[in-house]
């Protein structure tokens, strides 16, 4: 935890969020348009930046982080870009005890999952999603394979791209 502590001011700098609303916006529209999503969960936010690019394209998104410095950064970051969102302190194993509403959508990116180390955690923590998702919700997870990306020494893969 204490890492995060000291990251987040650092974190904005490696990927900035005009970047990643050019990179990632048209996924989201396209994924969430065929879903029928009007409410997002990132329960895993970080800095906010998804939390923010949603509510800029118009869906209602909320996000939650464990770590406290990482929302009030994410909660400065909200205001520079004009977009109020509520963000809330909370371990993505927990989510029920912080969130009482459904989403359309909830999403836990940024390699966060890997962060538990039992099955037990991650099945509390995917059982909470579960639990906080509509009827006919989505769930977006992501998690990075960083011995392959060391290994091949690259930077990015296409998600089609299953070599190695």
């Amino acid at each position: 935890m204490r890492f995060y502590e000291e990251f987040a001011e650092k974190y904005d700098r490696l990927v900035s969020l005009e970047n990643r609303f050019k990179r990632e916006s048209g996924f989201y529209q396209r994924l969430f348009s065929e879903n029928k999503v009007r409410t997002v969960l990132d329960c895993a936010c970080g800095t906010g930046q998804h939390v923010i690019m949603l509510n800029q394209m118009r869906y209602k998104a909320k996000g939650s982080d464990l770590s406290p410095a990482m929302l009030r950064k994410a909660e400065a970051n909200s205001e520079v870009h004009g977009v109020k969102a509520e963000f809330k302190i909370s371990d993505f194993r927990d989510l029920t005890r912080n969130f009482d509403e459904k989403f359309d959508a909830i999403m836990c990116v940024g390699n966060s999952l890997p962060h538990l180390f039992s099955d037990k955690d991650l099945t509390k923590a995917l059982r909470g999603m579960h639990r906080l998702l509509s009827n006919s919700g989505i769930l977006i997870l992501q998690q990075r394979n960083y011995d392959r990306l060391v290994r091949l020494q690259r930077r990015i893969f296409s998600r089609l791209d299953t070599r190695g």
